[in-house]
C-alpha cells in the first residue's frame, strides 16, 4: 500500500512538472511591460504661429494655431511618434482592454483633431468626421494603399469610414482642399505598440511583450529622428515586466527640425 501511494505521488509530480514545462512559454509570452520616456527641445522654444483663415472665417470663432512643431512651456515636444518596428513582436488576437475600437480624425474648429493619429489597422476602425458648421474634405494619401487613399467631402455632421490595408513606417499626410492650412498625419500599424507624445513631451506605450525590440521615433518635421546613436531614428530596448523607461529626457537639437 505504501509503495503504491509513493508511486502515485511520484507520478503526480512528474505530470505537474510536465504541465509546468508546457505552460512556461505561454506564461512568459503573456508577460508585458509599459515603456515611457520624454522628448524635450534643446534650445529656446519657437513661438506658436497663429493661422488666419482665408475661407469661412465666421465659422471659426477660436484661434487656429500652426501645429508642425509644438513645444510646451517646460520644453516638451508634442506629436513625436514612438512605435515598435520589430516584425517578430507577439501581437494579441484582440484589442487590449481599454483600447478604443474606433479612432476618429475630426474636422474641428478649422483644424484636424488629433493632429497625429497612429492606429492598429484591421482592429481599430478609422473614421473621419466633421463637427464644424461648414463643409470640409478629408484628403488622405496613404502610400501604396488604394482604400487608404481617399478624398472625401464631409458636410457638417457627416462621417466617412476608411479601410486601410497597408502598414506604414512614415507619417501619411491628410489635408483639406477647402481649407488649405489644415494638415494632419495618420500612421496605420499592424500592432498596438505605439504612442504619441503629449504637449509636455511624454509618451507611454502599454502592454508590450517582454523581450528586446526595435523602436522607431518619428516626427513630421524631422522624419526619422536620428539623434544620439539612433540610426534613422531606431534603437533597441529590452522590455521587462512592469514599468520601463528611456531614463533621462531625450534632448532633441533644433537643427533636426530644419529642412
Amino acid at each position: 500500500m505504501f509503495l503504491t501511494r509513493r508511486l502515485s505521488c511520484v507520478a503526480s509530480i512528474v505530470v505537474i512538472a510536465a504541465i509546468a514545462l508546457v505552460l512556461a512559454p505561454a506564461l512568459q509570452a503573456q508577460q508585458t511591460g509599459n515603456f515611457s520616456g520624454r522628448f524635450v527641445y534643446d534650445g529656446n522654444a519657437p513661438e506658436r504661429v497663429e493661422i488666419i483663415p482665408t475661407k469661412d472665417q465666421a465659422a471659426f470663432t477660436k484661434k487656429i494655431w500652426e501645429e508642425s512643431l509644438i513645444v510646451g512651456k517646460s520644453g516638451g515636444i508634442a506629436n513625436v511618434v514612438v512605435y515598435v518596428t520589430s516584425k517578430d513582436v507577439p501581437v494579441p488576437d484582440a484589442l487590449p482592454a481599454g483600447t478604443l475600437q474606433r479612432v476618429t480624425l475630426d474636422n474641428q474648429g478649422g483644424a484636424f483633431v488629433p493632429h497625429v493619429l497612429p492606429f492598429w489597422m484591421g482592429k481599430q476602425e478609422f473614421v473621419a468626421t466633421n463637427t464644424d458648421a461648414v463643409a470640409h474634405n478629408c484628403n488622405c494619401a496613404s502610400i501604396g494603399d488604394r482604400t487608404g487613399t481617399f478624398n472625401q467631402q464631409l458636410t457638417p455632421g457627416q462621417q466617412y469610414i476608411a479601410k486601410f490595408t497597408r502598414e506604414q513606417r512614415t507619417l501619411q499626410p491628410v489635408s483639406c482642399n477647402i481649407h488649405p492650412w489644415m494638415k494632419a498625419y495618420v500612421l496605420p500599424r499592424k500592432n498596438p505598440y505605439f504612442a504619441v507624445t503629449d504637449e509636455d513631451g511624454h509618451f507611454t506605450i502599454e502592454n508590450i511583450p517582454v523581450g528586446e525590440w526595435q523602436f522607431q521615433v518619428i516626427h513630421e518635421e524631422s522624419g526619422y529622428m536620428a539623434i544620439n546613436d539612433w540610426e534613422r531614428g531606431r534603437f533597441m530596448f529590452t522590455i521587462k515586466p512592469g514599468e520601463n523607461s528611456l531614463g533621462e529626457d531625450v534632448h532633441v537639437p533644433p537643427s533636426i527640425f530644419e529642412k
